[in-house]
């Protein structure tokens, strides 16, 4: 019986681009990067799904996919968690304020925290459009008073955001619960009707997924798990990627690091 290399089933180590499963919401994602590139106009996009359902690996796969196979360098990533214990300790309007600073800082390379300039900066500039991938802003909603702020951010950067949007393409990662408050909000360029959501993962793409990660350790998928496997894991992650790997690894733990059948 093979052993399974230390970290295989990890869940929470970076996403690896081999590691992606294309589904159908990876798809409409990368035909609206490309019509906005050729556009060359911007507008906000919002990613939904559940946490742990794949949105930080899209975002981390379709900004090396706008700079590294379109080769366009006007893309930014911007993960709100490294500034998260901050971002918690401050009142509403610190935490607007904070996060559009770090918005500023990111579009400028780090040479201004001024928002207002830096979007003036911005449409100046013959480039376009940018594309700015905010993840885990969504970490913002921890409870039901965090959700309150979540709308609260999103009506006080009103004109910051519709200022932005003329000239730069931002993909937003967001929690399903914010449908219910953006639903009755007057945002006509960032609705839930411009809006891809990550559906759980198939058995199909679950097979993927795992193979995916045992080719890149150079195993093949049946030297990892027992094919038959994959209905129970199926119903025990609801399709949820994170879910499958955590599962995995509790698996792996008790088996000693072996592969393991039903």
């Amino acid at each position: 019986m093979a052993k399974i290399p230390g970290g295989f089933f990890v869940s929470q180590i970076p996403p690896k681009m081999e590691d992606i499963v294309v589904t159908s919401g990876f798809q409409r994602v990368r035909q609206y990067l490309d019509i906005n590139i050729s556009g060359k106009k911007g507008n906000i996009m919002l990613l939904v799904g559940t946490r742990g359902i794949g949105k930080s690996t899209c975002l981390e796969y379709f900004n090396k996919y706008v700079s590294d196979i379109i080769k366009y360098d006007c893309t930014r990533p911007l993960d709100v968690g490294l500034f998260m214990s901050d971002l918690l300790s401050r009142d509403y309007d610190g935490r607007v304020t904070l996060i559009l600073k770090e918005i500023a800082l990111c579009l400028s390379d780090n040479k201004s925290n001024n928002i207002k300039n830096v979007i003036e900066a911005v449409n100046k500039t013959k480039d376009a459009p940018y594309f700015l991938f905010i993840d885990n802003l969504d970490r913002l909603y921890q409870s039901e008073d965090d959700l309150v702020f979540v709308k609260y951010f999103f009506r006080v950067s009103d004109p910051i955001l519709k200022a932005l949007s003329k000239k730069v393409v931002i993909f937003i990662s967001c929690a399903p619960e914010w449908s219910e408050f953006l639903k009755g909000e007057d945002l006509s360029y960032m609705n839930f009707s411009n809006s891809i959501e990550l559906k759980p993962l198939t058995q199909q793409e679950i097979r993927l997924l795992i193979g995916s990660r045992a080719e890149s350790f150079g195993y093949k998928l049946e030297e990892i798990i027992d094919g038959n496997l994959l209905p129970f894991l199926k119903v025990t992650s609801g399709g949820n990627s994170r879910k499958i790997f955590q599962f995995l690894e509790k698996i792996v733990s008790i088996t000693g690091g072996h592969c393991f059948d039903l």
